[in-house]
């Protein structure tokens, strides 16, 4: 069973939830904080209370194989995307988990769910990667974000949520070789074209703007917490300032992880 998960207290969300309903042959099935969930072919819809990045609680109630959180995503500039990431916290814990706390992640999922929103051409919503980063972070299970973004003309846009419905209930976990990254910006270009276009299929990343806070026990988790455990480590060299990247190498050939620069 794979658990999608949804907020009432986010527009996007409870777009997706309806177009869920009204599309597809979901059968309700049990409850899940006072409302019921819904079953469809493997996939259970389950709706909470709380915040997209704060409900915390799914393991109490479910077992499955994954958690997939159809979120909106939201940023300044409000540029229309759609964006799929891995949760966690590499300092403090200010939108939701732990401090210093990744969750689980799964970079083939997280790959062929990217590959399935770009085979679907929504050339105005560009497909993205995003660094790891917010909360929850306790989830045992692997957990991936999938999100519409940013502002709420895109959250409302009757294309990008088929899209992404679509795109839950038809991606596959693909082929390719797990990989973690570290440096680059937020939206991770350099992981993405990669992510899209090569083998690889990556897992937690650490963006140039968390490097400092990075240590041996936070790489450490990238690995374990990346399913299936990383075959390699990918660095964006440009993304990284030259103590960043020393530091990074170091931890990285003390823990006897293979790399590579971009």
């Amino acid at each position: 069973m794979k658990v999608i998960v949804t907020s009432e207290k986010e527009m996007a969300s409870v777009n997706m939830w309806n177009y869920f309903l009204e599309h597809f042959d979901f059968k309700e099935q049990g409850e899940y904080d006072g409302r019921p969930t819904y079953k469809y072919r493997d996939f259970l819809l389950v709706m909470s209370k709380k915040g997209i990045i704060h409900i915390d609680d799914l393991d109490d109630y479910f077992d499955p194989e994954y958690y997939i959180f159809a979120s909106p995503h939201e940023s300044e500039r409000g540029v229309p995307c759609l964006t799929v990431h891995p949760i966690g916290n590499f300092g403090k814990a200010e939108m939701g988990g732990r401090e210093r706390e990744l969750g689980t992640c799964h970079s083939l999922l997280m790959k062929g769910l990217a590959l399935e929103l770009k085979t679907r051409n929504l050339t105005q919503f560009p497909v993205s990667l995003e660094v790891t980063h917010h909360g929850p972070t306790s989830l045992r299970k692997p957990v991936v974000f999938v999100e519409i973004g940013s502002s709420k003309s895109e959250w409302c846009d009757e294309k990008a949520i088929e899209t992404v419905c679509s795109a839950i209930l038809e991606g596959k976990i693909a082929k390719g070789k797990s990989a973690i990254g570290f440096g680059g910006p937020h939206y991770a270009p350099n992981f993405t074209r990669r992510e899209l276009d090569t083998e690889l299929a990556f897992g937690h990343m650490c963006p140039k703007y968390h490097l400092d806070n990075l240590d041996a026990e936070l790489t450490e988790q990238m690995i374990e917490k990346t399913v299936p455990r990383p075959e390699i480590a990918i660095l964006d060299w440009k993304g990284m300032k030259r103590e960043q990247r020393e530091k990074v190498v170091k931890i990285l050939e003390e823990m006897g992880v293979e790399w590579e620069k971009i």
